[in-house]
């Protein structure tokens, strides 16, 4: 089981890499051709920030946290006795388990595919002046029939 563990561990470890050196290469790229070229690459800064920064923070966390890497305020533990010590970490785990699947539940719950189901009355509401196509409900401006 260990050595299954360390496979995923090292193939997550490395897509967060890879994921990592796409996302330099193409900020880098963008911002070339932003001030040298001006002409920015479309969708640089929605692929940044919403796929790649993802996959390099989440995908490497496992191994920041085998590493013990993470930021950690341990004067309070350090001085209480061994067993009370081994009680808090372990209340500790258990909260940051059901933290991290809260958050996995709320990612999937307001995934696209969620999202999809709605796409029908966003449509209609987008077809409306005045309102973005993104949401329904957020007004651009005054629409033209209010004036």
């Amino acid at each position: 089981m260990e050595k299954l563990l360390n496979g995923c561990e090292k193939a997550l470890t490395s897509v967060a890499v890879f994921a990592t050196f796409i996302m330099m290469l193409l900020t880098t790229a963008d911002a070339a051709g932003r001030y040298l070229l001006n002409r920015p690459i479309t969708g640089a800064y929605e692929m940044t920030t919403n796929y790649l920064m993802v996959c390099a923070i989440f995908l490497a966390m496992t191994f920041a946290y085998r590493g013990g890497a993470n930021i950690r305020v341990t004067f309070l533990v350090d001085r209480l006795p061994r067993l009370v010590k081994l009680v808090v970490n372990h209340l500790v785990q258990i909260f940051s388990i059901l933290y991290c699947s809260a958050l996995v539940y709320a990612v999937q719950a307001s995934s696209p595919h969620h999202c999809n189901r709605h796409h029908v009355k966003q449509h209609r509401d987008s077809a409306r002046p005045g309102l973005s196509a993104g949401s329904g409900r957020t007004p651009l401006g005054i629409p033209d029939d209010a004036r």
